[in-house]
């Protein structure tokens, strides 16, 4: 043995201890490493977590448990009832038997997260009355009868008749029953650099929404639709979700749109994403100062590389432009089939809860190379009329009559306001355009009800809630089934609505 050799030895002992330590411990996670350089670097995973069931595999239900302390769990909910602040506490998560530590873990949502958190609602929603309870958007008075009492939960207007006719209580959802299951979203790299999981760095946990609905099927039925419709959406599944030491329950896990799922959509583009956050914004101009735009959109990506200037230039366009400048110009700065698939799909499910009805869950992307905005969904949990108070089988064809959540007097700041969303509005006024949307129209309705596309998909995912619940009790199953069976009614009634329209009459 050299002197270099002995010198050393004791570093080589070391090392290879290291390495046996480091084998145990990671034994039951397969990880792969990524070296990772350059600018890219930042949208690159360090560690991924990687499993034979793909989180988005939607013959199975996944499950997802998080470890989290139950005071921290407290906090969490406690933080935003009193303030409205969606703060950030570390946990541990195991997915399908994946266990991944030190994630990120926080609250998510607006009103489904109002209506499951209950009590006070403080600047829970943008623009609302910071250390108040929630209020019209814009300071106006709250309508009498959308009122929140006392602690500021949910009460229905005189007179309101949930569907199936179940009586709403204060607090409640669509069956009667405060809907108690929180949405939570989940970074995998808040506090582990680089870290992902099946090569996600962020995961949504999502529940029924605002109104309470025991199958959560609107939000899978509504993707798969879309996704077999050609129109990009977000991959998403049943899953088990227990946090803490609470009960597994009935949620769907889905894809958050971020940074990989521009990538994954558009893998060879170089944009901005942003975020509409305002619910009832109508796209107004509020000037070239970006600050005015805070509680109207999100820039979710390129935070260092890019600003809000692309989204102010063309919110002043749709604004000022002429109507023949409006025609003309239109596609060289905006995806119109993009857009007239958007609105055509949202309407054949009779999702109120998008841009064309509640002014909001959808992003932007601007690719800087093409300097043209493209439209991608987002939320679909308030799908398949669950927004229309029992109206939306009949929803216009147009977005002429779409109904709303509350009814009147719920309008909203400069840049939010009451009305029609303006790029909405002059889209399908424009000849050319609403020419477009019609063709568009034919076309999907044909992919979605003409193939028969959403009954079976309904039935499929009942039975495989019915198999995996059995023994488990994660859903109530006579409540499931009858929500599932609403479910089916209400596409049934949509498609004879549809059809004797005169775009769809044979």
């Amino acid at each position: 043995m050299s002197v270099r050799f002995r010198r050393h030895y004791h570093l080589l002992l070391l090392f290879v201890a290291a390495v046996v330590v480091s084998g145990v411990a990671l034994r039951n996670n397969r990880i792969t490493a990524y070296t990772v350089a350059g600018a890219e670097s930042a949208r690159r995973p360090t560690v991924n977590y990687n499993n034979r069931l793909d989180l988005f595999d939607a013959t199975v239900v996944h499950e997802v448990v998080v470890l989290i302390a139950a005071d921290d769990q407290k906090k969490m909910v406690t933080t935003y009832q009193q303030t409205g602040n969606k703060d950030w506490f570390q946990a541990d998560i195991i997915i399908d038997g994946v266990r991944i530590n030190q994630v990120g873990i926080r609250l998510k949502g607006n009103a489904s997260l109002r209506m499951a958190a209950g009590g006070g609602m403080r600047g829970g929603m943008r623009g609302g009355p910071a250390g108040g309870n929630f209020a019209p958007l814009d300071g106006a008075p709250v309508p009498q009868e959308a009122q929140p009492p006392g602690a500021g939960r949910f009460r229905p207007p005189e007179g309101f008749q949930a569907p199936g006719g179940v009586p709403p209580q204060e607090g409640a959802g669509f069956s009667g029953t405060p809907t108690g299951a929180l949405p939570y979203l989940v970074k995998l790299d808040r506090f582990v650099k680089g870290q992902r999981y099946q090569g996600l760095a962020e995961i949504a946990l999502r529940t029924a929404g605002a109104f309470s609905d025991a199958s959560v099927l609107q939000e899978p039925v509504t993707n798969y639709a879309m996704n077999s419709a050609g129109v990009p959406i977000a991959r998403s599944a049943y899953v088990s979700v227990q946090v803490g030491d609470g009960q597994p329950r009935l949620y769907t896990v889905a894809e958050h749109v971020d940074q990989t799922y521009v990538d994954r959509l558009f893998p060879d583009s170089n944009g901005v994403l942003y975020k509409a956050v305002q619910p009832g914004n109508t796209f107004a101009y509020l000037g070239e100062d970006p600050t005015s735009y805070a509680n109207v959109f999100d820039q979710e990506t390129a935070i260092n590389r890019a600003d809000l200037a692309p989204l102010i230039a063309f919110i002043r366009f749709v604004n000022e432009a002429s109507d023949q400048e409006f025609a003309e110009q239109l596609p060289g700065r905006f995806d119109v089939v993009a857009f007239a698939d958007y609105l055509a799909v949202h309407n054949l499910l009779a999702n109120n809860d998008s841009l064309a009805g509640m002014g909001h869950n959808y992003y932007l992307y601007y690719d800087f190379d093409a300097k043209k905005f493209t439209i991608l969904s987002w939320d679909a949990n308030e799908s398949l009329g669950k927004m229309t108070m029992g109206g939306g089988s009949q929803m216009d064809i147009y977005w002429e009559r779409v109904g709303g959540m509350f009814g009147r007097g719920f309008g909203g700041p400069a840049g939010s306001g009451r009305g029609t969303h303006l790029l909405l509005k002059r889209f399908l006024a424009t000849p050319a355009f609403r020419t477009l949307y019609t063709e568009r129209y034919r076309l999907l309705y044909e992919r979605i009800y003409g193939r028969d596309l959403l009954a079976p998909k309904i039935r499929e995912l009942t039975a495989l809630v019915t198999a995996y619940n059995a023994g488990r009790g994660i859903v109530a199953q006579a409540a499931y089934n009858a929500a599932a069976n609403k479910v089916l009614d209400f596409v049934a009634q949509r498609n004879e609505y549809l059809k004797s329209t005169d775009l769809l009459r044979p």
